[in-house]
């Protein structure tokens, strides 16, 4: 009897899943509601059952299929399958183009699924792509579809607050807060004049209030956090849903978290969790996140156990499914190691801090190149902490000093290694991916990608003139967000865009491969605040391992402070200075000579700085035992990155070499004149001397001076060899800080030129800033001399360098800069640059020329203050 009710329950069942259209709108309800209350597996059998039923009575290309469908992704990404769920949205994509000729509400919401699938897997290239799909599909529906957009105006509004939330996901993503949180704020009021009655029973309004709470958390606004998760809180109790009482349940732990409020913070994530392993919600992205919450809320308080149980628990769910969320997993993968770490089990957080950084670079690898240049600066400042996270951990366990409390201390050898690669990836690459975008444009023949390139070129000079003229911030906005998307549209239009960038990882295997016999390598690394610093050298004679060198503060001096202010006075008073080479260089070059053959000092050292480094010149270090400087000692190489090394050095290929030459510009060119830069007659000498040496070694020899040293003159050169500026420089760090865009921090230093004093110009104002400087076209360039005070001198990013005119003319395409570090003195720059240009004409040897100027001017001028002030970086 049992199993004649068991074949007639199964034939009921079977009548169920192939009869008429009632019958898939069951199967897919059924489906729709498991979903939504997180019975994932179960909603995938029923959707699979719907598409059996769609496919057969309404074809493949109907709305039940496309429904069915796109409810069968929901849940799959829900169980973690993402690249399941892509595929499926994808065909959604493609049967929503094929129902449908005009534009609808259909193509765009399944567009922005698969622009938010691609965002979960941390793929936010193809995100940001199909996202700027989904928003042209809105645009042209009035246009184009003007029957669809009178009827179906409710559910375009729908589609349009979900675009604009991936929106603000993308740019949070991407470290733009702020950003974000504008778009959502801006959502909160066209929700509210577009509903206003009944906005907050509105999910769009709940998703896009219940965003701003996390992200307002992100940027420290705890005031506006706990306002919208106190509302969303409010309007969740109303509903019978679990999914949206967890998530404020998520929201009111982590803002009262912020606050301090620990026991309310844990209470809310325990009711979350609660609420979760007691639904079907267990093992779900939800369940992942809370246990992360927890897990480090307990490693900060100190409560090791719990939190390490917190989140091995939280990782080894996100690790069962076939597909990671990375932002979850680098998050958890941080908070894992910090634990493991502070509670003294070094061998486990080492192995959690190897794969985060493999995560990180990964990260970099597939995800960078395509984002803007302010997004590249958020994005590297939001991997910071991360980075900073490592080095200080690595520092613990390298063995170099004893910091570690345990008896037997835990010891990686690997470390300098891993280091060195790190820095070869991270380190100076922003900018430097501009680079690479504009040679890929001029070089692709597409005249309208050089048109949009040449608007582009055109706003960003916009841009720093409306900075510098302090214009209302309103405008200043507008002409950023244009230039972002010149820039991304360039940088999606120029290559095939899917297929992604090579942006190549590289190992100290690798440059270590480029030495050459009596050559060493260092890549300089900031660590413990300034407190120490890393050097981590290469020679050809490296075995297993880089060696890595620390250089230390001591109680009473900081390394940053007592002893750089001790440096700077003496160059600055022309004392002799025998402290700062012991402190500042005598531990780096005594690792480097224990790793040569006999112990000799190298011939050629490649040295990347960072921090402090980058504002002293090591060739004017003196050593008090052997009377000598650095300069006597070995040629010192300054590149941005040791990774330069693998790049292919630039030769001249003009048959005619060229030179161009600014000196003594007319700072004051009409009757409104302002107090300002002084003229510089030196200069204009300085100039003559050259030229008339370039001239009888027969090169072509430009000269612009007074009148004809404008900016627009400078911006229109290109294929000149060499380019020297001798004027005033300049670099104000007062109207800098972290929060500024790439942009704001480069308008601050630069070359002043004619017109500088007037008042009545606009346009080429004779402030030749750092961030219009990357604009020239130096790709034909060997050197770049600037004969002018403090041009040497940026803001420092620590870890990713300089922001002003050096790394500015190496992304315009320059190989080689000279640049001064301090103030320099007139009559004595004259005289080092015409006797460089002398000996680099007879030697063909640039930094040799260089090298036995400076010694020939110390001849004269023993002070570091007057041959010291110059340095030139590049290979």
């Amino acid at each position: 009897m049992d199993g004649m009710k068991h074949i007639v329950w199964l034939f009921i069942l079977l009548a169920s899943l192939t009869g008429n259209g009632q019958d898939w709108k069951s199967a897919n309800t059924k489906s729709k509601n498991l979903y939504e209350t997180g019975n994932y597996a179960e909603a995938i059998t029923f959707a699979d059952n719907a598409l059996a039923i769609a496919k057969k009575e309404f074809g493949v290309n109907s709305d039940q299929y496309l429904t069915s469908l796109s409810n069968k992704a929901y849940a799959e990404a829900g169980l973690g399958r993402y690249q399941q769920a892509l595929e499926n949205y994808r065909q959604a994509v493609n049967i929503s183009f094929t129902l449908y000729q005009l534009p609808h509400v259909s193509q765009i919401e399944t567009l922005g699924e698969v622009a938010k699938t691609h965002m979960t897997m941390g793929v936010y290239d193809s995100s940001a792509y199909y996202l700027s799909l989904a928003r042209y599909m809105y645009s042209i529906v009035h246009e184009k579809n003007k029957v669809h957009f009178d009827t179906a105006a409710y559910d375009l509004a729908s589609v349009y607050f979900k675009i604009n939330s991936l929106d603000a996901s993308l740019h949070q993503y991407n470290g733009q807060i702020e950003q974000a949180i504008n778009i959502l704020e801006d959502q909160v009021q066209l929700i509210k004049s577009f509903y206003p009655d009944d906005y907050k029973n509105l999910h769009d309004y709940q998703v896009t209030i219940n965003n701003l709470s996390n992200y307002s958390i992100g940027a420290s606004r705890i005031d506006d956090a706990k306002k919208y998760a106190l509302e969303y809180y409010d309007i969740i109790q109303l509903k019978n849903d679990t999914l949206d009482l967890i998530h404020a349940f998520q929201n009111l732990g982590s803002t009262y978290r912020y606050l301090d409020s620990n026991d309310s913070a844990v209470y809310y994530w325990s009711s979350a969790l609660d609420l979760i392993t007691s639904s079907g919600y267990t093992n779900a992205h939800i369940h992942t996140a809370t246990l992360n919450n927890l897990g480090e809320f307990y490693i900060s308080i100190e409560d090791y156990e719990k939190g390490i149980a917190c989140l091995t628990t939280s990782l080894a769910i996100q690790k069962s499914k076939e597909t990671l969320n990375p932002s979850l997993y680098t998050t958890t993968l941080f908070n894992l190691a910090e634990g493991y770490r502070w509670d003294t089990q070094y061998a486990k957080a080492d192995h959690i801090y190897n794969d985060l950084i493999g995560c990180l670079l990964e990260d970099i690898i597939h995800n960078f190149t395509y984002l803007s240049d302010n997004e590249k600066l958020s994005f590297y400042k939001n991997q910071l902490t991360i980075i900073e996270s490592y080095t200080s951990f690595a520092l613990e366990v390298s063995g170099l000093i004893p910091l570690q409390k345990t008896e037997e201390p835990y010891i990686n050898p690997t470390v300098p290694g891993k280091l060195y690669d790190l820095q070869l990836t991270t380190k100076a690459i922003i900018l430097n991916a501009s680079k690479r975008m504009k040679n890929s444009i001029l070089t692709s023949g597409d005249t309208t990608l050089v048109h949009i390139y040449s608007l582009w070129e055109e706003r960003k000079n916009q841009l720093a003139q409306e900075l510098i003229d302090g214009s209302e911030l309103e405008l200043v906005n507008q002409l950023k967000q244009k230039i972002e998307e010149n820039e991304k549209w360039l940088t999606e239009h120029s290559r095939n865009f899917r297929s992604g960038f090579n942006f190549k990882k590289a190992t100290w295997k690798e440059v270590q491969q480029t030495l050459k016999p009596g050559e060493a390598s260092i890549e300089i690394i900031r660590l413990a605040g300034g407190i120490v610093y890393g050097a981590i050298i290469l020679t050809p004679e490296t075995k297993e391992q880089p060696v890595f060198s620390l250089v230390m503060s001591t109680r009473s001096k900081h390394l940053e402070k007592q002893y750089f202010n001790f440096y700077q006075n003496s160059i600055q008073s022309k004392m002799m200075d025998t402290i700062s080479y012991p402190v500042y260089w005598q531990p780096i070059i005594d690792s480097v000579k224990s790793h040569m053959p006999k112990g000799k000092s190298p011939k050629k050292i490649y040295i990347s700085n960072d921090g402090i480094y980058n504002q002293i010149n090591l060739n004017t270090l003196y050593n008090p035992v052997t009377n000598e400087y650095v300069l006597d000692e070995t040629q010192l190489i300054i590149v941005s990155n040791t990774k330069e090394l693998l790049e292919t050095k630039k030769k001249i290929i003009a048959k005619e070499k060229n030179a161009v030459l600014f000196g003594q510009p007319a700072f004051s060119m009409d009757e409104n004149t302002r107090d300002g830069f002084e003229d510089l007659p030196g200069t204009g000498t300085e100039i003559k001397l050259i030229g008339q040496t370039l001239t009888s070694a027969k090169w072509k020899t430009t000269i612009f001076t007074a009148e004809s040293a404008t900016e627009s003159n400078l911006k229109k050169l290109s294929n000149m060899n060499v380019l020297h500026l001798a004027s005033h420089g300049f670099f104000d760090p007062q109207k800098n800080n972290q929060n500024n865009s790439i942009a704001e921090t480069m308008i601050h230093s630069g070359i002043v030129l004619a017109g500088a004093n007037d008042t009545t110009k606009r346009i080429d104002d004779g402030l030749l800033t750092a961030y219009e400087v990357i604009s020239l076209n130096l790709d034909s360039t060997l050197l770049v001399v600037l004969s002018a005070c403090e041009t040497g001198k940026g803001v420092d990013n620590y870890g990713e360098g300089v922001y002003g005119l050096q790394r500015a003319l190496h992304v315009a395409g320059t190989e080689n800069i000279m640049m001064s570090l301090w103030k320099v003195d007139d009559t004595a720059t004259q005289k080092l640059m015409v006797d460089f240009y002398k000996r680099w004409i007879k030697t063909k040897d640039m930094r040799g020329a260089f090298n036995s100027a400076q010694k020939k001017l110390r001849e004269k001028y023993p002070s570091p203050y007057y041959w010291g002030a110059f340095i030139l970086t590049g290979k």
